[in-house]
């Protein structure tokens, strides 16, 4: 094979493994299902993630109470924690994203 061929074969397959990768960064946020898409399993996730975030000791304490931010498109966990209770240090929560689950948020002012 010609040296001349070799280098138009290389460009070839690096032209084509550029395309791919633009492709697919722009199709991936496209895609066509959820990461976690149902409260049941957003559930689950939160309160895997708040464990490991916040130690075993946040199960003990009180229900978790969760909801989907529409505009980040997210779920948010936290604890449920009741009106009339003063409660000092704020409260646990994380906020991670439907589509992926990537955390946006962790903190303890929810």
């Amino acid at each position: 094979m010609k040296k001349s061929t070799i280098y138009i074969l290389a460009i070839i397959a690096l032209a084509l493994t550029n395309l791919l990768q633009l492709g697919w960064s722009v199709l991936k946020d496209r895609l066509p299902w959820d990461a976690v898409p149902t409260e049941e399993s957003a559930l689950r996730v939160g309160t895997a993630l708040m464990v490991s975030v916040y130690g075993e000791s946040v199960l003990n304490s009180t229900p978790f109470r969760l909801n989907y931010d529409e505009k980040r498109r997210a779920w948010v966990i936290s604890e449920a924690i009741s009106e009339d209770i003063n409660y000092v240090g704020g409260i646990p929560g994380i906020v991670f994203r439907k589509r992926d689950g990537k955390i946006l948020s962790i903190n303890n002012s929810m």
